[in-house]
C-alpha cells in the first residue's frame, strides 16, 4: 500500500453535465461527495489483501481482486459522532460487499454508498444487524462511494466488509436491505 500517494482525485463540484471525472461519469445529483461526503480521495492503490478502516482517510482504492474494510476501532465499538466516506473502482464488470459482519445503532448510525452519477442507497435501511448481506454494483455505476456515519448516543461494535471485484446480479444494491433511497430527512444524513 502506498501511503498519502502523490495523486489527489479532485471532484468539480459544478461538474452536472454528465461529463466524464477521472474514473467514470459525473451526473445529475453531481459527483460523490456532494452534502458533506468527501469530494477529495487521495489514491491508495488497491485494497488487495489489505484489512483497511473506513475512518482512515478519504481514499480511492481499485479492487482486482479483494480486501476488507472495517468501522473504526473493530470489533471494539466504533466513535460516537463519526463522519467517514472512502471510494472503490475497478475494471472488473462491478464490486460486491459481502457485511461479514454488521452491526451499528439501528436507525442512526448507517452506511450510505452513492454511486458514480449520485444515486444513494442505504442510510436508515443500512443500519441495525446486517450480518451476512451481500451487495453488487455494476461497473456503469463506478466508482462507489461509501459513507459511515455515526451520532452521540450508543455506538456498537460497527462493521466488517469484504469487498471483490465482480458484480453478482442477484445481489444488485437496489433490490436489497441497503437498497433504499426514501430517505425520511435527506439532510439529515450529512450533518
Amino acid at each position: 500500500m502506498r501511503l498519502f500517494s502523490t495523486l489527489l482525485i479532485a471532484y468539480d463540484s459544478g461538474a452536472l453535465d454528465g461529463s466524464n471525472g477521472p474514473y467514470g461519469p459525473v451526473g445529475p445529483g453531481g459527483p460523490p461527495g456532494q452534502d458533506n461526503l468527501a469530494t477529495t480521495f487521495v489514491d491508495q492503490g488497491s485494497i488487495d489483501g489489505l484489512i483497511l478502516g473506513i475512518c482512515d482517510g478519504n481514499f480511492i482504492y481499485n479492487v482486482t481482486t479483494s480486501g476488507i474494510i472495517e468501522s473504526d476501532n473493530y470489533p471494539a465499538s466504533y466513535n460516537p459522532q463519526t463522519s467517514c466516506t472512502n471510494q472503490f473502482y475497478s475494471t472488473d464488470d462491478g464490486i460486491t460487499f459481502e457485511f461479514q459482519s454488521f452491526f451499528t445503532e439501528q436507525n442512526f448510525d448507517f452506511i450510505v454508498f452513492r454511486d458514480s452519477v449520485g444515486n444513494d442507497f442505504g442510510g436508515q435501511s443500512c443500519s441495525g444487524f446486517l450480518d451476512g448481506t451481500r451487495i453488487s454494483v455494476d461497473r456503469s455505476r463506478l466508482p462507489i462511494s461509501i459513507y459511515f456515519k455515526s451520532d452521540y448516543i450508543e455506538q456498537t461494535s460497527g462493521f466488517s466488509i469484504v469487498v471483490s471485484a465482480g458484480y453478482d446480479s442477484s445481489n444488485e444494491i437496489a433490490n436489497g436491505p441497503c437498497g433504499s433511497q426514501n430517505f425520511v430527512d435527506y439532510n439529515y444524513y450529512y450533518k
